[in-house]
């Protein structure tokens, strides 16, 4: 048999049509926000592929008319009919048996027979290309088709049943702490009573507007970086070209300025490429930054998570989101300063960093605003935070940055632990020695002076 017939056999075990058209239907006539819990790739025929990309970008459900108007506006003339014949088969369908209580388990029953496309077609396309195998990337691609093919689980354990494995991962700790320890701040008073930020674990870092949210985590990526952690920085704020130059700054010690006002001297640019050219020569480990878009939601980032593991053929140690309050929530898709909504996009990102690859967990940092009392107080606390009543019951760290006059003058910045889910909170402030030139939050030549 050849890959074409194959092909063709994989797609007819694992194809459902009338499954595919109720979803479908469900989704254009019901409910737009399942279009969300799967993707094109879900769907086999092309015409329902188009409908899901347009009701992911207008969010709204269609009477039968404005959706063929829409259309009609979009695809070739060539293709009318048979566009017209899937939108009827659509508002026929029998949506009788269909409902909110069951529509998630169709999806991902739908998503199951996708990858189990997928599946095969990988082991097809293996043994076709049997002349060149290579084992380590096969087995790369296989582990992470598995990852990205999770439908929504539940992990369980036995307290008593599971000791051996809690003893066995604690001693794998031991011998090798990147693999499953936390991964460090670079801020060694905070890094000494935390053990860093453990997989499956994120952090909030609340400050008033230019203190330095951004710039912290920007300074942990780049300190994570140096120690050989895989690092994924997804902005929501600035551009990836921007967080870059800051990186720049601190690393080759150039004033940002510099950079924002392209004012660079030779002596800069010999300086700035011997850096890079020493990371090249010396750094097997990544540090990859994406810009994501407004109403671009925690899925999206997990989606761009796994396609940069696929690609770097590592997997992400740790994650930067900057920040929560720029991203939308994936279910409800409203608007971003609504407090059941930031609830929502917490819970999310809660969800994700603790089932990321295949329920090991990722370890994640992000930024949150704080209320316009917060910007006034002495001390921070966890109401102080913008849309504390939902998030701070969810997330396991928060950190302030804070300065006073006093601290202005010394030109220091107090960081406190506000919250600690499973280590000691201090009861003194951190205190860090920023260096505005170079974008650093903690400039380790100032704490040594």
């Amino acid at each position: 048999m050849d890959k074409a017939d194959l092909e063709n056999k994989i797609e007819k075990k694992f194809r459902d049509l009338v499954l595919e058209t109720k979803i479908i239907s469900y989704i254009i006539q019901k409910d737009y926000k399942i279009s969300f819990l799967i993707d094109e790739e879900s769907f086999t025929l092309e015409p329902y592929k188009f409908f899901l990309d347009i009701i992911r970008k207008t969010k709204m459900e269609y009477p039968k008319q404005i959706l063929w108007r829409t259309i009609k506006s979009k695809i070739l003339e060539d293709d009318l009919e048979i566009y017209k014949k899937y939108i009827k088969k659509i508002y026929d369908s029998d949506l009788s048996g269909v409902t909110q209580k069951n529509i998630e388990k169709l999806c991902n029953k739908l998503l199951e027979s996708q990858h189990s496309r997928k599946f095969f077609n990988l082991i097809s396309d293996t043994i076709s290309n049997v002349s060149k195998f290579d084992l380590n990337k096969t087995r790369f691609k296989f582990r992470n088709l598995i990852m990205t093919s999770d439908i929504k689980v539940r992990n369980s354990i036995d307290y008593v049943k599971n000791f051996e494995d809690r003893r066995d991962r604690i001693k794998e700790i031991t011998k090798d702490p990147k693999k499953l320890a936390g991964v460090p701040t670079g801020i060694k008073e905070f890094d000494e009573i935390s053990g860093g930020v453990q997989k499956g674990e994120w952090g909030i870092i609340i400050a008033e507007s230019g203190l330095g949210k951004s710039l912290t985590m920007g300074d942990i990526a780049t300190n994570d970086y140096y120690k050989g952690y895989n690092v994924f920085i997804a902005t929501f704020e600035m551009t990836n070209i921007e967080y870059a130059y800051r990186m720049d700054s601190k690393n080759a010690r150039i004033d940002f300025s510099k950079f924002r006002k392209a004012e660079l001297d030779i002596f800069d640019y010999e300086r700035w490429e011997n850096k890079i050219q020493k990371y090249r020569e010396r750094k097997k480990n990544f540090i990859r930054i994406e810009f994501f878009p407004r109403g671009s939601t925690i899925a999206d980032v997990e989606n761009s998570a796994y396609r940069i593991q696929s690609e770097e053929e590592q997997e992400i140690d740790i994650i930067f989101i900057d920040y929560l309050n720029l991203v939308s929530p994936t279910k409800s898709f409203g608007s971003t300063k609504d407090w059941k909504n930031q609830t929502d996009t917490a819970w999310e990102l809660k969800e994700f960093v603790q089932t990321f690859n295949d329920g090991m967990g990722v370890a994640a940092w992000t930024g949150n605003q704080l209320t316009d009392e917060g910007q006034k107080a002495k001390k921070i606390t966890t109401n102080h935070m913008k849309y504390a009543r939902g998030i701070s019951e969810v997330v396991p760290i928060i950190i302030s940055l804070s300065q006073n006059e006093e601290a202005k003058l010394q030109d220091i910045v107090e960081m406190w632990v506000v919250k600690c889910r499973n280590f000691e909170k201090i009861k003194k402030p951190i205190i860090l020695h920023p260096n505005w030139r170079y974008m650093m939050i903690n400039d380790i030549d100032r704490v040594d002076e």
